[in-house]
């Protein structure tokens, strides 16, 4: 039995460089402080407490092994989607992004494999770029936000991006992040407040974002519980078509074993 972590975050290693050097990094600036600092961009304020996210791959491969996981599957660290860019920056981002996790998961084909981000800004650019990332780097799919500049992944607009994942079979890992993400704008217009003030029932406001979407393979962060298809109204006039749908929870550092 092999034990896989899909949820393993990266900071990528050019960011790192642009604090050191004092420079910002696609928008955005290190402050020096407690820990590691912190990061401001996008609105935002994030702050660093573990050391593992300044780990070296070497490092990552020695903690992965004290913790008994066989494989990572790599996403960037969530602050960092940089959707608030203009499609431009957004580009090279994710480029610089997918590029980085496609090294580790060549010089390391047997611990790691990578999900992509993508400049969903632009859905035509975020296309080509999972395009790039699943049939040239090697990834296996994408992680996202579960929210694009106040938008929710129902919008028409993004029934593109989900046919071209499907098309690919690639793996969609959506990842909300606290404060910030689907639920908050959800909730008071789904009337979903009460169900989804706690954890556990993340699973099926998720289901709710997926209905009417293309059989794409998901996963969410963060969250607890089975997924399940909307019943009754939701289901008969959105008809959810989502396949291998897994649930993962941070606490439990969203291990999936499978059979090696």
């Amino acid at each position: 039995m092999k034990t896989i972590d899909i949820h393993a975050h990266l900071v990528p290693k050019s960011l790192w460089q642009a604090a050191d050097a004092g420079r910002e990094w696609y928008g955005f600036r290190h402050e020096p402080g407690d820990g590691l600092g912190s990061m401001l961009g996008g609105g935002r304020r994030t702050s660093f407490s573990s050391p593992k996210v300044r780990f070296t791959t070497e490092e990552r491969l020695k903690d992965m092994d004290a913790q008994g996981v066989d494989v990572q599957v790599v996403s960037i660290h969530t602050p960092f989607f940089g959707y608030h860019l203009d499609p431009a920056q957004g580009r090279a981002l994710a480029r610089e992004v997918n590029d980085e996790i496609a090294g580790m998961v060549r010089q390391w084909p047997q611990r790691f494999a990578g999900l992509a981000t993508l400049p969903v800004q632009d859905v035509k650019a975020a296309i080509d770029e999972l395009e790039r990332a699943v049939t040239v780097l090697g990834l296996k799919g994408a992680e996202l936000d579960t929210i694009v500049n106040g938008e929710n992944w129902d919008e028409p607009k993004f029934l593109p991006l989900f046919k071209a994942a499907e098309a690919l079979g690639a793996v969609l890992f959506f990842h909300p992040q606290p404060q910030h993400n689907f639920l908050i704008q959800r909730t008071s217009s789904r009337s979903l407040s009460s169900a989804c003030s706690t954890p556990a029932p993340i699973s099926k406001c998720a289901s709710l974002t997926a209905a009417g979407r293309p059989a794409t393979r998901w996963a969410a962060s963060t969250a607890g519980g089975r997924a399940s298809r909307p019943s009754g109204a939701a289901s008969r006039s959105r008809r959810a078509r989502t396949s291998a749908v897994s649930i993962t929870t941070a606490s439990s550092a969203a291990r999936r074993r499978s059979a090696s």
